[in-house]
């Protein structure tokens, strides 16, 4: 075969090469696909099934069959080299990610597109005499749309598909590597469009007599089968499935809702009394009731969540199925939010019940306005933060997906539901369920959304939040996964990093951290080393390495943690003094109120002389020292932490409160926040009582902010209080 031939213009191969080459340059501007990884060899996948199928359909329009197999060999090798040298080359000079990993998924990912995108394009060439560019490029098209239809009617968000390769479904979970699982499904789809491409060639070629209906069986037959059990393989998951997984059940009017075995029968007790509380503040809230009930599927941590599920880190709802699937231990956080995104559904629109034209920032703005607390804060509140603060965004632009996904995703959802809420509450909800099938301002509120954009930041504007630069960096100052540099890489090999610290296999921890840091300034690649350092005795390298690093942090979130890793890592080499500073320097920041009883207990406990005992000590040691802090009064910024360790041990409820004999005095913040967490681990407990007066005791103190979550909490408590009785009833009856 003549090279000038299989080059020629005829051949229609260097068109194809071109549009590859173009392609994969365009890519270099655009953020993650520029990266010689996960995202880039996706697309390429899609790509290369496109052209390789077009690249066959002409050969075999000519019925040249002579050199068939040489020609498929020597397209495929270019059409995989072009992309692979563009990345490659572009990466020797910007910097790679992991040169390893980028191979992995481009030969696991990407390499297979060409036997599928062979065989197809053959399998038209079989069966059609006219058009057979439109009908591969219909196959394709449908082959992706699978995702969509197990999107649609499974619970999962991740897809395994063979032009895609594979999908994780959302962006919150960073971390992705290829793994056997993922290794088996290319390879079951090497073996049967390998198989349908060899018997293809060979009965095109004459040398098989293969009817065509066998093909067509074999196409039909093989895929339906492989559908059906894919759930066994883990390569999708079903309602049947997840429910065989999750196999505790508990029924109520409202819910039926599945509970991983393994979850405590008190916490599922709890959840289930939450779920009834939060019905009942919705239907009042969105004046609506749901036409079915809502099922809710509990997982017991974020591993179970992510293999049967496909997201570990975000708890999600699909409306349009009434669904909902969290990890238990948000269920304070979470549960609410994607409840209230069921009741949407009785005003979205579409196939899949949501805003029109799937705004996120409508669905988001809603829920998020029906659960208006974000890490404990007001939603208003730290809106009025990020406004006044210089972390600014017009609303307008956020209607826009654009918009809406490159900011952090905490400014966007609580710029969402604060906004949300203010039309609500101004403007009654009708009026919102009106704009969520229908974003028209003007025609719905009379108003343009400029107008209330003014009105809205006006509003912001009365919050007393314009020194409270340092909770905003703390909440905002974060960047979009499209804005993070190898944000796939580093969150994997973070994890890798981590599982070895928390092994004590420190040698391996502090190589992989390092090799982190000398891709990307990482805080968690910076707090990880300092730890193992630390915990490996070379206590100045940590504090060395701390101090090098905190300045590249400053007005970011991660700053006051470093500052507070300097802080207790001084204290436990005896430099006292600078710790001391450190802490004070965090309560009068005060970025989070996490940070702010844990930096005022360290200073009472420096106070005692008992920091370095305390912060080297295990639990139990913790403990004790903080029980005899509490001996003759309470000390208020060390309870939530004794609850946090009193869980740890396992303490016995009865215990612990007996602790707490003496009077509480709300004369500050600290000790109504002491008083808050109380009543919720006395609610944990299932001791509504006490749970609702320790509730009640924390409204003594007033504070803006956090008195509107305080008396949110008693309303809860209150709740539980009056209905604890009916509600376990109608559980021990299924019983």
């Amino acid at each position: 075969m003549s090279y000038l031939k299989f080059f020629s213009y005829k051949n229609y191969l260097p068109f194809y090469l071109l549009v590859i080459l173009l392609l994969n340059f365009l890519l270099l501007s655009i953020p993650l696909l520029n990266v010689f990884g996960y995202e880039f060899s996706v697309f390429n996948s899609v790509l290369l099934t496109f052209i390789s199928g077009f690249y066959v359909i002409s050969l075999s329009k000519k019925k040249e069959y002579q050199n068939f197999n040489l020609k498929l060999i020597a397209s495929s090798f270019f059409f995989l080299l072009i992309p692979f040298l563009v990345s490659v080359i572009n990466s020797f000079f910007t910097g790679f990610c992991s040169f390893s990993d980028g191979v992995m998924f481009y030969f696991v990912i990407t390499a297979p597109s060409l036997i599928i995108g062979y065989a197809l394009g053959l399998t038209t060439v079989l069966f059609l005499k006219k058009i057979k560019r439109f009908f591969f490029f219909l196959i394709i098209i449908l082959i992706l749309l699978i995702p969509l239809a197990e999107f649609y009617f499974n619970p999962q968000v991740y897809f395994y598909n063979p032009v895609l390769g594979y999908l994780p479904g959302t962006i919150y979970d960073e971390g992705l590597s290829v793994d056997l699982k993922l290794i088996l499904y290319r390879s079951l789809n090497l073996l049967f469009f390998g198989v349908l491409l060899v018997t293809l060639v060979l009965k095109l070629k004459g040398k098989i007599r293969t009817g065509k209906i066998y093909f067509l069986l074999y196409l039909l037959i093989i895929p339906a089968l492989f559908i059906y059990s894919s759930p066994d393989f883990g390569f999708s998951t079903s309602f049947k499935k997840l429910k065989e997984k999750l196999h505790n059940k508990v029924s109520t009017e409202h819910y039926d809702i599945f509970f991983d075995e393994r979850i405590p029968d008190k916490f599922v007790k709890l959840i289930v009394f939450h779920h009834g509380y939060y019905y009942k503040e919705l239907e009042e809230y969105l004046k609506v009731i749901p036409s079915q009930k809502i099922k809710s599927f509990i997982f017991y941590n974020n591993e179970q969540k992510k293999n049967l599920f496909g997201s570990a880190n975000a708890d999600v709802a699909k409306p349009w199925l009434y669904s909902l699937f969290i990890t238990y231990d948000n269920y304070k956080t979470t549960l609410k939010h994607e409840i209230a995104h069921c009741f949407s559904a009785e005003f979205g629109e579409g196939p899949f019940k949501i805003a029109d034209m799937i705004n996120p920032f409508l669905i988001e703005g809603l829920a998020s306005s029906s659960a208006p607390f974000y890490d404990e804060n007001d939603i208003h509140y730290l809106a009025s933060v990020a406004y006044k603060n210089n972390y600014k965004s017009g609303i307008e632009e956020m209607y826009e997906p654009s918009g809406f996904f490159t900011q952090t995703s905490s400014l966007s959802y609580i710029y969402a539901g604060s906004f949300s809420k203010y039309l609500i509450d101004n403007y009654e909800i009708e009026k919102f369920k009106l704009l969520y099938t229908e974003p028209d301002f003007q025609k719905i509120y009379n108003k343009s959304v400029k107008e209330l954009e003014t009105e809205f930041y006006n509003y912001l504007n009365e919050f007393d939040t314009d020194k409270e630069d340092d909770k905003a960096h703390y909440y905002f100052g974060r960047k979009s996964i499209f804005y993070k540099v190898c944000p796939r890489f580093i969150a994997d090999r973070l994890n890798v990093a981590w599982n070895y610290y928390y092994k004590e296999e420190y040698k391996n921890a502090e190589e992989t951290f390092n090799y982190i840091l000398l891709r990307a300034e990482t805080y968690s690649a910076v707090t990880g080393l300092a730890y193992t350092l630390n915990k490996t005795g070379r206590k100045d390298s940590a504090i060395t390495l701390l101090n090098n690093y905190t300045d590249d942090f400053v007005n970011t979130s991660y700053y006051y943690n470093l500052l507070f890793t300097l802080a207790d890592i001084y204290a436990e080499a005896d430099t006292i003094g600078k710790a001391d500073s450190l802490y004070q320097i965090l309560i009068e920041k005060n970025p989070s109120i996490n940070i702010l009883y844990l930096s005022q207990l360290r200073r009472d406990l420096i106070q005692n002389n008992k920091i370095k005992e305390y912060l080297s000590g295990d639990d139990k040691t913790k403990y004790t020292l903080l029980k005899d802090l509490n001996k003759k009064s309470y000390n208020y910024s060390s309870i939530p932490v004794m609850i946090n360790i009193s869980e740890a041990l396992d303490e016995d409820y009865s215990v612990f409160t007996k602790q707490f004999d003496k009077t509480m005095f709300i004369n500050n913040f600290q000790a109504a926040y002491a008083a808050y967490k109380l009543s919720q681990y006395m609610a944990e407990n299932l001791d509504f009582n006490r749970a609702r007066r320790m509730a009640a005791l924390s409204l003594r103190f007033k504070d803006y902010n956090y008195n509107k979550l305080f008396n949110e909490n008693y309303r809860k408590m209150n709740w539980f209080y009056h209905n604890y009785k009916k509600i376990s009833e109608q559980m021990e009856a299924q019983n």
